[in-house]
């Protein structure tokens, strides 16, 4: 025959109970543990078309002309660095070996990026400056170029 339960076992289950009670309310008040977030992705870093378009140069057979770089960007802490290539001029696609490397790296100021670049042409190489404004996908602003004694505006978009 079974013992009834004596008052002592009685108060020591119910203990455990408001324990266990307590713990589990405990647990619920605590938020649960997110996963760090990662920063969102900039809005800059991918590939890009950034077309140079020459307004003054020391050679007049160069003005208007139009030459188009793909670049592709990475931002690292608070900067910009891209490496990329020739790639038109005037919209033509241009040979393979008139496909000049060109490497460059700026500063970002909230939508403005300032920077330098090196183009490795076929006969030497030149250095230029750059400042753009950035817009979502697009981009534009100035250049100049120690190609030509060269300067004008900057178009750029991203690649799809």
């Amino acid at each position: 025959m079974k013992k009834p339960w004596s008052r002592a076992d009685r108060l020591g289950l119910a203990s455990l109970f408001v324990g266990v009670a307590g713990c589990l309310a405990t647990l619920a008040a605590v938020p649960p543990r997110r996963p760090p977030t990662l920063p969102p992705p900039s809005p800059l870093a991918g590939t890009w078309r950034i077309e140079h378009t020459i307004q003054s140069t020391k050679y007049r057979q160069y003005a208007g002309l139009a030459i188009t770089y793909e670049v592709t960007l990475e931002v690292r802490s608070g900067g910009v660095v891209g490496e990329g290539h020739k790639q038109f001029e005037n919209g033509f696609t241009l040979p393979r070996f008139a496909q000049t490397p060109i490497h460059l790296q700026g500063t970002i100021d909230g939508d403005v990026v300032r920077g330098t670049y090196t183009e490795e042409g076929a006969l030497r190489l030149s250095h230029g400056a750059f400042e753009w404004r950035v817009s979502g996908s697009e981009a534009s602003g100035t250049f100049r170029s120690t190609a030509a004694a060269s300067s004008g505006l900057v178009r750029a978009k991203r690649a799809v």
